[in-house]
């Protein structure tokens, strides 16, 4: 039996740009450990790494996060921005900022950028309004950066381009995207 692409075996959309062949693996994403082909994964230069379609949206929002830690509150608040920031994080890296803003992102993975530049250039994000049941996750981004806000639009705009399933992210993460629109 052969390994195949995670990616493709959950119906992902792919990087535009890949040279491989489509389900059969070319690397280990560092983060969830899934096989994945050219089509679904990416290596960053630096710090050289292999991360996979599925997980990129979280890091943009992990970053988000740590950017957004004066943001927070309440405890719940903070323990909701805590599981945002802490995603694909070792000890050595929790207090770093993987991206600071969409360019940082587009100069480590170039292969994203024709999902990301035109819309995101065009399109001012920004928090909606909360309702009386807003959640702490949903409080956050209320009064998060525009940096911040943009990094959760690159994930919501990549999530939906690259169709990726939803099944495959945390409640917390896309609550967290649902409170921001274009």
């Amino acid at each position: 039996m052969t390994a195949k692409c995670w990616g493709c075996a959950v119906g992902a959309g792919a990087i535009p740009g890949a040279s491989f062949t489509r389900g059969d693996p070319v690397g280990c994403c560092i983060f969830c450990h899934a096989l994945m082909c050219g089509h679904h994964g990416d290596r960053d230069p630096g710090p050289p790494r292999f991360e996979c379609v599925l997980c990129t949206p979280a890091l943009l929002v992990a970053s988000a996060a740590a950017m957004s830690r004066q943001a927070a509150n309440s405890p719940d608040e903070r323990n909701a921005l805590l599981e945002l920031e802490g995603f694909g994080r070792t000890d050595v890296e929790s207090s770093r900022v993987r991206y600071r803003s969409v360019d940082d992102f587009g100069v480590a993975h170039p292969r994203y950028r024709s999902i990301l530049l035109n819309d995101l250039k065009n399109t001012n994000w920004h928090a909606v309004a909360p309702t009386l049941a807003a959640t702490p996750i949903q409080r956050v981004v209320q009064r998060m950066s525009s940096e911040a806000l943009s990094l959760m639009g690159a994930a919501k705009l990549l999530m939906n381009r690259l169709e990726l399933p939803a099944t495959e992210f945390s409640p917390t993460l896309l609550d967290a995207l649902s409170a921001i629109g274009a």
